[in-house]
């Protein structure tokens, strides 16, 4: 499980409701690699960490198999820094390719073609951007106990 939540926490919120999903950003990029002249890097897809959280199949050192805090498998979705949200569906989404090769060469799998291109995109992130919206760009609407004055724009 992702962040600071506990399995317990997890059993709390599902007494509310019924958990269907998760979803989680990968920090900025920080370590895009040039190949073959075109810009590659791994935070723009699933983690094979990611993929075992929402199959409920987390493996701890040692083999041991752990439960990922949710009891099941859910959906997951991850917003990557070139700008783009990637989706995985337990028993939908496959490791089939997308028929798209990275810099690299590597086919890309289904589930880590972008389904929105349209979330604000890290400068870092070079050839890789899928939009040119900044990270700066304040929403309309800002989260509670938000404060302008307590953060600094990186750009």
């Amino acid at each position: 499980m992702a962040g600071n939540v506990t399995p317990e926490q997890v059993a709390a919120v599902s007494k509310l409701g019924t958990i269907v999903g998760d979803g989680h950003t990968h920090a900025g990029d920080v370590f895009v690699v040039p190949i073959d002249g075109k810009d590659y890097s791994s935070a723009n897809q699933f983690s094979p960490q990611d993929i075992s959280i929402y199959k409920n199949t987390l493996t701890e050192t040692g083999g041991k198999k752990v439960d990922s805090g949710y009891g099941k498998p859910v959906v997951g979705y991850v917003a990557t820094p070139d700008g783009g949200l990637r989706e995985y569906s337990p028993g939908v989404s496959n490791s089939s390719n997308s028929g798209k090769v990275d810099a690299g060469g590597v086919p890309i799998k289904n589930y880590d073609v972008p389904v929105a291109k349209d979330f604000p995109s890290d400068p870092a992130s070079k050839g890789l951007r899928l939009n040119n919206i900044p990270p700066t760009t304040m929403p309309n609407v800002l989260p509670n106990g938000f404060s302008l004055n307590d953060y600094t724009k990186r750009y």
